[in-house]
């Protein structure tokens, strides 16, 4: 996917796989396993090759994982979660 796809994806509310993970601070092989496991966010695969994620659905799949002291229990992205 070239940079200027990416600027379009971006301006439209979307992010590549690569991009969602930098946004979310994890490894583009992670995000994939997410993916591929069903614990991940939402995406759209829109071909083959080619997927998304919308903003709004990282954000919201990221609040999951807010607490408010290192003690509170929650989940934690793991693989035993998945």
């Amino acid at each position: 996917m070239s940079l200027k796809d990416n600027r379009n994806l971006a301006l439209r509310g979307y992010m590549s796989t690569r991009d969602a993970a930098i946004f979310l601070g994890i490894s583009v092989r992670w995000l994939e396993y997410l993916r591929q496991s069903g614990g991940g966010p939402e995406f759209q695969k829109l071909s083959r090759r080619k997927v998304t994620y919308a903003v709004q659905d990282l954000e919201e799949w990221a609040e999951q994982f807010r607490r408010k002291n290192t003690s509170q229990v929650g989940l934690t992205l793991s693989k035993e979660v998945l």
